[in-house]
């Protein structure tokens, strides 16, 4: 299930997932977890269930609903009251959350994706938009013109340069008027 370590190489492991180095000395980057699918299971079901309720909890009350150890009938039936729905600890996520000498490094782990595992997320999708407009561009690009790409080149290097997000509707108009000139022309 996991790759065996020695006591020290297993808490050094762990301290990488939440802290990785930059180039610049004493420079801390929170990374995206790196977590067992079991954890981000529970981080993501917490967040929905936060984000998609009226429900307001602080950020301690989520890390205490995660680590439902003590607790768990009585974190149940508080979220049961509250119309949302429990996601049970599994035996799995006990266990990887209880182990000795690392219980601490795990409930580090833990907060920091859910402090930037969201945002992590949030900054894929915005990639992944950006190579999508970017593969539609390439795929209709040798039907146009060669001035209608240099003023595409041009009108996309201006809004990059004034800081526009190339993911933006902006550039997704764009595209599309590209891809209607290709299918009338091409």
């Amino acid at each position: 299930m996991y790759k065996e370590f020695g006591p020290d190489d297993e808490i050094i492991q762990n301290y990488a997932t939440i802290y990785r180095k930059n180039d610049e000395p004493a420079t801390v980057l929170p990374k995206d977890g790196d977590l067992p699918d079991f954890v981000r299971e529970r981080c993501d079901w917490i967040m929905k269930a936060v984000t998609d309720s009226d429900a307001s909890m602080s950020f301690i009350g989520m890390l205490r609903c995660i680590f439902a150890q003590n607790n768990e009938q009585e974190m149940k039936d508080d979220f049961e009251m509250a119309g949302l729905d429990w996601l049970p600890v599994s035996i799995r996520f006990r266990e990887w959350s209880s182990m000795l000498f690392m219980d601490t490094l795990h409930q580090m782990r833990v907060a920091a994706y859910l402090i930037y595992g969201e945002a992590a997320k949030a900054q894929r999708e915005r990639n992944e938009r950006v190579s999508e407009y970017a593969s539609r561009l390439r795929a209709v690009s040798s039907k146009l013109p060669a001035e209608m790409l240099l003023d595409l080149k041009s009108r996309l290097g201006d809004w990059s340069l004034s800081g526009g997000y190339m993911g933006s509707e902006y550039v997704l108009q764009l595209v599309v008027n590209a891809e209607r000139y290709a299918a009338q022309h091409g």
